[in-house]
């Protein structure tokens, strides 16, 4: 469909998690371009907050992918229920060479927080760990996260290693702001807050343009009625919005139309269970 029909060179529009970066919506740039200098330019710790769906997973998946092009280490983990233990062998398991989940579990936490913060300070180098869902974390993991930040400023265990920079990146809901303000660690001194917003109409067209433009479109292929109601339909949020436009494309390609209009929309409608109004 979107190649032979459409004459596009992929699917446009992100799947959750998936960074394209030249497909970001215009919030998602503007933050990224934040966090490149908060986090991956040197040492730093971000809280993304934002409703379900408007892009923070996405936005973390880019930052990863950048640093490992960079030659850093990236230990992500994604939760909803997270002890500073657990949290702990996930990241040993991504960061420690050989670690398998078996090997992980029969060493302390003690013990796997010395080898992990030692391999750092031997080998230098840079660091990005990231926590999705992070709202879920207790002070105990807050205050692990913390040490292991805080690792780049102990002295080097070797002579002339690379540089040890060590990023933390939090995604999640707002309540995350005040969980990280409210710990009783200190971690929320370190803690730079950012917002993920929900689109705008203004953005919402050149969003959709840009996303098609980047998988090989040459044409417009939403006129202003189904951008309107997509936009009413979505209010703006990402997820939403990038489920129905592919609908519509859908809907597009089984009709035979040539460009997508708000009965293309109307279609994909019934395929998707709409969020209430609050």
């Amino acid at each position: 469909m979107y190649e032979r029909y459409w004459l596009l060179s992929r699917r446009p529009f992100n799947a959750p998690g998936e960074c394209a970066n030249e497909s970001l919506a215009a919030p998602q740039q503007a933050l990224l371009e934040k966090l490149r200098f908060s986090l991956l330019d040197s040492n730093g710790v971000a809280a993304v907050t934002g409703f379900p769906g408007t892009g923070k997973t996405t936005l973390a998946g880019c930052l990863a992918r950048e640093m490992r092009h960079r030659g850093g280490h990236v230990a992500w983990t994604t939760t909803s229920v997270f002890d500073a233990s657990s949290l702990l062998r996930h990241y040993a398991q991504q960061l420690l060479p050989g670690n398998s989940s078996t090997k992980t579990s029969s060493l302390s936490p003690a013990l796997l927080q010395d080898q992990l913060q030692e391999r750092m300070l031997e080998q230098g180098g840079k660091y990005l760990l990231l926590v999705d869902e992070a709202q879920s974390l207790n002070e105990d993991s807050l205050a692990l996260l913390k040490r292991l930040v805080e690792t780049a400023a102990q002295p080097m265990l070797k002579t002339n290693p690379p540089r040890l920079q060590v990023s933390l990146l939090l995604t999640g809901h707002a309540v995350l702001r005040d969980i990280v303000r409210e710990t009783p660690s200190g971690f929320g001194t370190l803690v730079t807050p950012f917002t993920l917003d929900t689109l705008k109409r203004d953005q919402t067209g050149p969003y959709l343009e840009q996303a098609l433009r980047a998988a090989g479109g040459q044409q417009t292929y939403f006129d202003e009625s189904a951008v309107d109601r997509l936009f009413r339909e979505s209010r703006g949020n990402l997820r939403l919005l990038n489920r129905l436009a592919d609908l519509s494309l859908l809907a597009g390609f089984v009709r035979r139309r040539a460009s997508i209009t708000e009965a293309e929309v109307e279609a994909a409608l019934q395929e998707v269970a709409l969020p209430q109004a609050a």
